[in-house]
């Protein structure tokens, strides 16, 4: 799942951008998804062994998600000004 994102945590700001309802993707959808896969897997512990590994990883997938984000939102305010 976190090749998914490779991507994501290799682009510039510049190269990229995030729509303003796609910002929460992170915290919204995969940490939660996570959470649920942790609970779920109490028992197995090669699951919580990969999850454990990949922890930093995360955090700097929904930390690059945040902001992409901002600088997106920044990007769309600089062109509606430009547009007045």
């Amino acid at each position: 799942m976190l090749g998914l994102f490779y991507e994501l945590e290799q682009a510039n700001e510049m190269e990229i951008y995030i729509e303003a309802l796609d910002y929460k993707v992170a915290s919204s959808y995969i940490l939660p998804i996570i959470k649920r896969l942790m609970d779920s897997s109490k028992n197995d512990q090669l699951i919580r062994l990969a999850v454990a590994m990949n922890v930093g990883r995360l955090a700097r997938i929904t930390a690059r998600f945040l902001e992409v984000a901002i600088s997106s939102c920044n990007k769309r305010r600089k062109e509606a000004l430009l547009r007045r």
